[in-house]
Order: C-alpha cells, then sequence, then structure tokens
C-alpha cells in the first residue's frame, strides 16, 4: 500500500488474499473498469478536488544565473546583479481536481487539472504551476494495462514556459522471489514553441517483503542542438515504516547537455539525496542535498533541500 501504486497493491492482494482484502479489490475492479458490461453508457466512477496552502523555498525565483562572475579565457566577467539567481522562502497556495469515468468494459478515463502560484516576499517575485491532463487507460490483459495520456504544463517565473505532450506507458505486472513488482516503459514526445523533444523511461516499482517498497528507474532524453535539457538520469527510493511513520529515502542522477555557454558545450551533472517523513499527520517534511557538477565553473552548485507538504483540504 505505502508503494502509491493501486495496480501493484491490487496485483499483491489477489497473489496473497489476506484477510479484509475483498473490499479493497472491488472497489479497484470498479475503478478499472472491470464491472462495466458490454453496451453500458459511460458512467462516473470517482471525482475529488482539494486545495492546500504551500510553503516552500526556491533557490533560482528569476530564473538567474547561479554565480556572481566567471571567466572565459583570461578574461573575467561580473553578473548584473539582477541576473544572479535569488532565493528565498515562498507562500502560496494550490489547487486540484480530477474525474475518473468508465467507457466501457476495461477501459477508463481519467481528466486531471492543476494549478498553484506562490510569491516571494523577500524578493517581490511569484510564480505561477498549471498541469493538465487527459488518460485513456485500457486493461489490456490479466495483469497488463496501457495508457494514452495528452497534457499541457506551464510555467512563469520571469519568463514563461509552455510545453503540450503526447504519451503512451505500458505496464505489467509479475512476482519473483523477492516479491510482487510493477514494471513500466513510457514514451512522450513534448512540443513547445521553440523545439520539439522525444523522452522514454523505464521503471520498476517492488513490493520486497522485509524492506519495503522500492522503486528504480531509468530515464533518456532527446539531445536538443544549442537547448540545454535532461539527456539521462537514474533514481532509486525507498519506501518503509521507520520508528512506526512511512519514511522515504531517495536518490537521484540528472546529466543535462545540449547548450553552450559563450560558445564552449555545457555539460552538467546533478545528484540528489533526499529524505521524506511526516511530522504528523497534517504536516510531511523533506530535507535533502542537491550538488551540481557542470564543465562551466559558473554552474557549479551546491544547496541544501528542504520542504513542507501540508494536508490538502477535499471537497
Amino acid at each position: 500500500m505505502m508503494s502509491g501504486s493501486e495496480k501493484l497493491a491490487f496485483y499483491s492482494l489477489v497473489k496473497t488474499r489476506p484477510k479484509g482484502a475483498e473490499r479493497y479489490l472491488i472497489s479497484f475492479m470498479k475503478r478499472d473498469g472491470l464491472a462495466h458490461r458490454k453496451g453500458e453508457s459511460p458512467r462516473k466512477l470517482a471525482a475529488d478536488s482539494t486545495i492546500k496552502p504551500l510553503l516552500g523555498y526556491d533557490s533560482n525565483l528569476n530564473n538567474g544565473l547561479p554565480g556572481s562572475e566567471f571567466a572565459i579565457g583570461d578574461l573575467n566577467f561580473i553578473v548584473d546583479e539582477e541576473s544572479v539567481a535569488k532565493k528565498g522562502i515562498t507562500l502560496g497556495i494550490a489547487a486540484s481536481g480530477y474525474s475518473l469515468y468508465s467507457l466501457a468494459p476495461k477501459q477508463t478515463v481519467t481528466f486531471k487539472i492543476a494549478a498553484s502560484y506562490e510569491y516571494a516576499p523577500e524578493h517581490d517575485l511569484d510564480k505561477t504551476g498549471i498541469n493538465a491532463s487527459t488518460c485513456l487507460q485500457s486493461h489490456v490483459a490479466r495483469w497488463t494495462w496501457i495508457n494514452s495520456c495528452g497534457g499541457y504544463r506551464y510555467l512563469k517565473k520571469t519568463s514563461e514556459t509552455e510545453e503540450k505532450y503526447a504519451s503512451i506507458r505500458g505496464t505489467q505486472m509479475f512476482s519473483s522471489v523477492l516479491g510482487h513488482h510493477e514494471a513500466s516503459i513510457a514514451f512522450e514526445r513534448g512540443f513547445r514553441e521553440d523545439y520539439t523533444k522525444s523522452r522514454a523511461s523505464f521503471s520498476l516499482l517492488s513490493a520486497v517483503k522485509g524492506v519495503g517498497a522500492v522503486h528504480t528507474g531509468i530515464r533518456w532524453g532527446e539531445h536538443i542542438e544549442q537547448r540545454h535539457t535532461t539527456l539521462s538520469g537514474a533514481n532509486i527510493t525507498l519506501t518503509r515504516p521507520v520508528f512506526g511513520k512511512t519514511t522515504s529515502i531517495s536518490f537521484d542522477y540528472n546529466r543535462a547537455g545540449g547548450g553552450t555557454h559563450f560558445g564552449q558545450p555545457r555539460t552538467d551533472h546533478t545528484y540528489t539525496l533526499m529524505v521524506r517523513r511526516p511530522i504528523n499527520e497534517h504536516i510531511i517534511a523533506s530535507v535533502g542535498y542537491q550538488f551540481n557538477d557542470s564543465n562551466i565553473d559558473l554552474y557549479e552548485e551546491n544547496q541544501i533541500l528542504l520542504g513542507l507538504d501540508l494536508k490538502a483540504w477535499r471537497f
């Protein structure tokens, strides 16, 4: 259950059949479209709306440069103060909503939208984010699903970034001597005004007895000339009870490139270590460390990461 995946929980319950599992199994089967009869009209299965306050920290509120000076050959340059990355605490609000419909036997569609606004009083800067998607899920075999999605992403700081995308994901459940597993492979094509980009990823989510929920993943991104974007990456996360509270420890690696700095190709290797744990039933805290190793000294950076996830109100 702590894996966060309904499919993995459903698969594990079917395989182990613990007491009290029947109610959950019936609920999942309905949400998966397994209870939809042939010829029956589409029907609404679930809907939810949330709103919650935000308290965060942003290390680059203005999309600025991480350093205040840099050198090119024998020449030293001083970065304009307004162009240096500004860091600070942000206060804001986030809202989200989703609706789930059963279209036909084993066919469901989900509509999701989320929006957020954050303000940094120290620098009088703000940022806005919007994410929206529509996904068709097809249960194509006993333990195999295919998800086809279309979506939209928008982020505004000092400048605006928006992207439309289309994706397809295949998911397969299976068992091994270690436990129960959910393997997924996904392909995505993003469309921006200045470029289009293909991405691919593979992930394995495992419920390992005596260990916890283990998520591992690798990702690949198309190289875009003259644009600094993600080229590859990997991550691993362990989630398990620690002193009675569900705790997650994660490590992430990201390689980015394609852009240049005054004509010199730039490549960044970013390493992030995070710990996430609830303080109480209303607040989940996260703390971590991030280091960016770049071939351009200006972009060398290390920082402490802090965050508080506050409980949302549902209506």
